[in-house]
């Protein structure tokens, strides 16, 4: 990690920041936090951010859509907003689970909507013409984990959605039947984030309290790589390179791991 160096610090929010994302196109980021606002930074000094308000607890989860028309945030209210990203910040809310909204994530056509919460379940929703305000519509519900399911994502093409919960397990789901591929049950804590390899897409990445990251392949259900992170800290979020040869991981202990 040499040669990384700090290039500017956003302030803004009142309390924890929860979840960060990117726009696409980079010259943008978006964050949640425990204040229950969305806070829009731009990259040039000479323009200003955005606070977004509307959520009435804790902003848990966020992701940009792929044409960076829409930004999704995820509640402890039980709601998903999806905002506009623009100065008069206009957005389209409705309630999605029977407890807090836990994770968020856009299929790569922009066309649909995953989200997991404390309701054990994970649904994906359309939100065709969610830009001009029509109403997301329900597509399907899966009890997925027998807690509280912490993270979801969407594989490329959206053929398959990658889910992780608090009973320590990671599952691999078949978005047109709804049935489960496989699941692996490689970690000892509740799992935090997981997420599909970006090229092949037959593998996930996950993350856990117990500071352990583990590599499935989900046709073969074998675990194929599995790390130890030395200061054994929680693992709150992994990422791949878009080339697919490198993780990149955040702990508890304030520290970026590179993989």
């Amino acid at each position: 990690m040499e040669g990384l160096s700090l290039e500017r610090t956003f302030t803004g929010h009142d309390s924890v920041v929860n979840s960060v994302a990117y726009a696409p196109g980079m010259k943008q980021a978006f964050s949640g936090g425990s204040d229950g606002s969305l806070m829009l930074w731009n990259f040039r000094p000479q323009l200003r951010s955005y606070r977004l308000r509307g959520h009435s607890g804790a902003v848990t989860s966020i992701a940009v859509s792929p044409d960076e028309g829409l930004v999704v945030s995820a509640s402890i209210d039980h709601t998903i907003r999806l905002w506009t990203p623009s100065v008069k910040g206009t957005c389209n809310m409705f309630k999605a689970h029977a407890g807090s909204v836990l994770s968020v994530d856009f299929s790569d056509c922009a066309g649909m909507l995953l989200s997991s919460g404390s309701d054990k379940m994970v649904k994906l929703w359309d939100i065709t013409g969610a830009k001009s305000g029509k109403r997301p519509t329900f597509l399907w519900c899966i009890r997925a984990h027998n807690n509280w399911v912490r993270s979801v994502h969407l594989s490329q093409g959206s053929l398959r959605v990658a889910s992780g919960g608090d009973d320590k397990l990671v599952k691999v789901w078949d978005t047109k039947t709804c049935k489960e591929i496989s699941c692996f049950s490689d970690h000892s804590k509740p799992v935090k984030t997981v997420r599909f390899d970006p090229l092949s897409g037959v593998c996930v990445a996950s993350g856990s309290e117990d500071g352990t990251i583990s590599l499935g392949d989900f046709r073969s259900k074998q675990i194929v790589q599995h790390y130890a992170l030395k200061t054994h800290a929680s693992v709150n979020c992994i990422r791949f390179h878009p080339s697919g040869n490198y993780l990149l991981v955040s702990s508890h202990f304030h520290i970026l791991y590179l993989i």
